[in-house]
């Protein structure tokens, strides 16, 4: 409605020229119509000429820009700005000042942008009408909103929590992991388990819950926004059945999550495993040594929390289809799995131990392993390179080169100074050449070993390294098998120290079965790389 408008007895006296004449006035300012004799304000001026922010979670402040035009062919000055009715979660503000609205001039046709701020304090619905005062009108500006709560934002893990077998009259326990990924604080005002509320003491119940490595009961624990929490989930089982219930976290908002959580109860028995010791003898890198290790339980159920391997090159060893970690053995029944020696890298003795852990604590039982790595057969290798020579007192050196590469490059040829280098996958040795054998005395043997050769094109190189002052000739003579078949024998006299004998080119195709060892024989001095007096 206009302020200040002439009352309405008033208007009579005006005669009908007059009325018109201040209609026309009126409405070349805010005048939309007339509704009997109230003058109502145009809202055509306002983009939008509604507001409805939806639903908002309270705790922050939201936004939505409107546009006021000076509809009117006259200047005009914005006036009050006032809330019908009066809602303290609504403000306007101009938004590069932040500047209220009041005293803002607008000359014809020229218009201000400003922001209608919510910020919702409590759960509710909200309806309200913002009036802007611009010259001698009103402008209404209709708004609706709704304050609601942020979504529970809470990460468990683990989400589900199965403790599988726990011995009658111990008691197990797991953490759980709780991070409020939201930006509110939550209040846990109640704890319940299988819909009681939690007891006061941890031995009232199978299942309790508290901070983590207390037995306090868990109450009035406040997660703050955005930060992690460590708390102890315990069972306890009463029975030699699976138990399965649930644990209810409730907050102040009225929100909760619920947490499954299962275990299973046994009397304990006792195990006992054969064998207790083994010695894998000698494996050949490429193969792997398995024994059969048999576990019983009696008087009772029992098994096993964890299984590792402990000490010495344990990375050597595995375990094959072992008994998962929780799970019970009847008593009178039995579990067998296999421990294994893996043939991997260069030759070396391993040992180690493999350790079980049984359910409830303080016992172990303890697997001693022991085994050799030795160097494959000529069967077993897809390249097998053997070096002998007829003089004492000499060292011959073999080269096992990559492609169509030089010796001594550092990267591509496997040799004393290189005995295993890298040419296949990261991690993986049986695609990695080695010089399984180094003699340094005379006759050798040197033997360089290529499980599975991942490339088509190998060389043989033999390199006269260091012979005594005023030594003789020797003859060196090598054995190369390939796929394991021998391919080639050949020999060559070596006279002199430093000499370097290209003893022949190997082509070869594993997945296609097919091998080709071509014969080199060209002599040249390599003084510079060998230790000549």
């Amino acid at each position: 409605m206009r302020r200040g408008s002439a009352p309405e007895h008033s208007l009579g006296l005006l005669g009908t020229a007059g009325v018109l004449a201040v209609l026309v006035a009126v409405g070349s300012m805010f005048l939309l119509g007339c509704e009997g004799d109230n003058i109502i304000p145009s809202r055509d001026c306002l983009k939008p000429n509604t507001l409805d922010f939806g639903p908002r979670p309270i705790g922050a402040r939201y936004s939505e820009r409107v546009t006021l035009t000076n509809c009117s062919g006259e200047a005009a000055v914005v006036g009050a700005v006032r809330f019908e009715p009066d809602v303290a979660a609504f403000v306007a503000r101009t938004p590069e000042r932040n500047d209220t609205l009041t005293g803002q001039a607008l000359n014809p046709s020229r218009s201000l942008d400003f922001l209608v701020h919510f910020d919702p304090i409590d759960l509710r619905r909200y309806d309200t009408t913002m009036f802007i005062s611009i010259g001698e009108d009103e402008v209404p500006l209709p708004i609706t909103a709704e304050g609601i709560l942020e979504p529970l934002s809470l990460e468990l893990r683990p989400s589900v929590i199965d403790f599988g077998g726990v011995p009658l009259g111990s008691r197990a326990s797991v953490n759980l992991e709780v991070e409020n990924t939201g930006g509110r604080t939550l209040r846990l005002t109640e704890v319940l388990v299988g819909g009681s509320p939690l007891p006061d003491r941890i031995d009232g119940t199978s299942f309790y819950l508290s901070r983590a490595q207390s037995q306090a009961p868990l109450r009035n624990y406040v997660f703050g926004p955005n930060s992690g929490h460590v708390l102890s989930v315990y069972f306890a089982p009463m029975d030699e059945v699976q138990t399965q219930s649930n644990i209810e976290l409730r907050f102040e908002s009225g929100e909760s999550v619920v947490i499954p959580v299962s275990g299973t109860g046994f009397r304990r028995g006792t195990i006992s495993c054969v064998p207790m010791s083994h010695d894998f003898g000698q494996v050949s890198r490429g193969q792997v040594s398995r024994v059969s290790i048999s576990c019983r339980a009696s008087g009772g159920s029992a098994g096993f929390s964890a299984l590792s391997f402990a000490s010495g090159s344990a990375d050597q060893f595995a375990v094959y289809g072992p008994p998962a970690a929780g799970a019970t053995i009847g008593s009178g029944q039995a579990v067998t799995f296999e421990l294994g020696l893996r043939g991997l890298g260069a030759p070396a003795f391993h040992q180690a131990q493999f350790v079980m852990e049984e359910i409830g604590g303080g016992t172990s039982h303890t697997i001693s392993l022991r085994g050799e790595v030795v160097p494959p057969g000529p069967a077993e290798t897809d390249i097998s390179v053997q070096l002998t020579w007829d003089t004492p007192d000499t060292d011959f050196d073999l080269h096992l080169v990559r492609g169509d590469r030089q010796p001594f490059d550092g990267v591509h040829d496997c040799y004393f100074a290189q005995k295993n280098p890298n040419w296949g996958v990261v991690g993986e040795s049986l695609d990695d050449p080695y010089l399984d054998r180094d003699d340094t005395s005379g006759f050798g043997p040197e033997l360089a070993n290529l499980v599975a050769a991942q490339e088509s094109r190998y060389n043989v190189y033999v390199h006269f390294y260091r012979a005594p002052v005023g030594g003789r000739p020797s003859v060196a003579s090598v054995s190369v098998n390939l796929l394991g078949q021998l391919a080639a024998q050949p020999s060559q006299t070596l006279n002199t120290c430093g000499d370097l004998w290209h003893v022949g080119r190997i082509d070869i195709s594993a997945a296609a079965g097919s091998s080709l060892f071509t014969a080199g024989g060209v002599i040249t001095s390599l003084v510079s790389a060998a230790g000549c007096p």
